[in-house]
């Protein structure tokens, strides 16, 4: 089966944080999707949400959330308010996971808002209050480890094998290829929900395909080291560890601890956790495994913030990592889970704002670095040091080119292209 493809992706300018949204077009059917929405500046990503419903004017298919931290879900109560979101895949963590990121937002300087401390007692409840009419999926994780220095040592893992020259993308076309076109879809497509999502078209034969997929892996890691944080934050808190589990369940006790025993939780937080992700989702958007024949495209204008960069045709695939850390082991790990999808990625988001602590050169061992765009997100003033200078040496002297996307609107990234698959 061949199929024209009309797919478009930005990266909006929400500063230190994320918020990512793309669309695909095929047969005269659209769909639109989200990873995160969220930013500490919540200025910017009010503007930058605005900007976004005034673009699209319809709803959202599915929208994931990568992980709870505040600057990657802060816009949540816009968009759901907005009664735009049909679906949304959300990461199934523990209530451990949920107060650290609570204790991430309170050492960043966040004074949290009761929908936050709602949506962290009870992630499916606290959606609900926003928009009852969204269908919530819950994701396991599939790649979880006790311990993330383990992470750094890949030695008793089998590498992984991505031969991404057998994806090769032509060069620029200004035509469509002969005899590729969008009446090879004899139906138009639907969009398949659930934890791992598609948009499926029926071939000339009838059957259903998934044309594009949205493949999404959850990690986590640190299970010892989550143990430690609770028998310490209950140790400062003058509790048992039972009763600090209602208490996590509990908005009320969660707003009374942050109004009273704010510094207690960080002092708790910074002393186990000072920089380290929990759990964190990728996502892989783009076509589906099922076409073996090669395929070609060409750049479409319809929104360009930037000037264009790389001199070759665009792969039609984007590769979200939201905050995970991805060391030689993890490197691996992704690899294998994805596999010959990598050979389509033309758009990668680096990791956790592009923090030297959360990538490895092994990743770009199993990307065609040189035909991918390197996406960073953050505030233009963060004091964090992101991105880290020596990540982007390593992306740079691998032929990749970087878009650092900050909290200036001038900073906004779209690419919109063509592809026939």
């Amino acid at each position: 089966m061949s199929t024209k493809i009309e797919f478009s992706r930005t990266q909006w300018a929400s500063g230190q944080g994320f918020f990512h949204s793309g669309r695909v077009a095929i047969a005269g059917a659209s769909f639109l999707y989200v990873y995160d929405c969220g930013s500490f500046d919540l200025s910017a990503m009010s503007r930058e949400i605005d900007a976004f419903l005034n673009r699209y004017h319809a709803p959202i298919d599915v929208l994931f959330v990568s992980h709870f931290h505040y600057d990657h879900v802060s816009g949540l109560p816009y968009l759901l308010r907005a009664g735009v979101v049909r679906s949304l895949v959300l990461p199934l963590i523990p209530e451990s996971d949920k107060v650290i990121a609570l204790c991430h937002a309170l050492a960043s300087g966040v004074t949290p808002e009761a929908w936050y401390l709602r949506f962290l007692a009870n992630p499916r409840l606290g959606i609900q209050e926003l928009d009852p009419e969204c269908e919530i999926y819950e994701l396991q994780p599939q790649l979880p480890s006790d311990d993330p220095d383990d992470d750094d040592d890949a030695s008793d893992v089998e590498d992984a094998h991505v031969d991404s020259d057998n994806l090769v993308y032509g060069d620029l076309l200004d035509a469509p290829p002969e005899g590729r076109s969008r009446e090879e879809v004899h139906e138009a497509p639907r969009f398949d929900r659930g934890e791992s999502p598609s948009v499926v078209a029926s071939s000339q034969a009838g059957a259903e395909v998934p044309v594009w997929i949205f493949k999404p892996l959850l990690t986590s890691f640190a299970a010892k080291r989550t143990e430690t944080f609770l028998s310490c934050l209950a140790k400062t808190l003058g509790v048992t560890p039972k009763k600090l589990s209602r208490m996590l369940a509990s908005s009320s006790e969660l707003e009374e601890l942050v109004a009273t025993r704010a510094d207690d939780m960080i002092d708790a937080y910074l002393a186990v956790f000072p920089d380290l992700n929990l759990t964190s989702m990728l996502l892989y958007s783009g076509p589906s495994s099922h076409f073996s024949s090669q395929g070609v495209n060409y750049r479409s204008r319809s929104t360009v913030e930037r000037g264009e960069v790389n001199a070759w045709s665009m792969r039609p695939a984007w590769l979200g990592t939201g905050d995970q850390k991805i060391g030689s082991r993890r490197s691996t790990e992704v690899a294998k889970f994805y596999g010959q999808l990598l050979g389509r990625v033309g758009t990668l988001a680096l990791p956790h704002h592009g923090s030297s602590g959360s990538f490895h050169p092994r990743l770009m061992r199993y990307l065609d670095m040189s035909r991918i765009v390197s996406v960073v997100s953050v505030g233009a003033k963060n004091g964090y040091g992101h991105p880290h200078s020596e990540v982007m040496r390593h992306v740079s002297s691998a032929g990749s080119h970087i878009v650092i996307v900050t909290d200036d609107e001038a900073s906004r990234w779209t690419e919109a292209a063509v592809c026939y698959l």
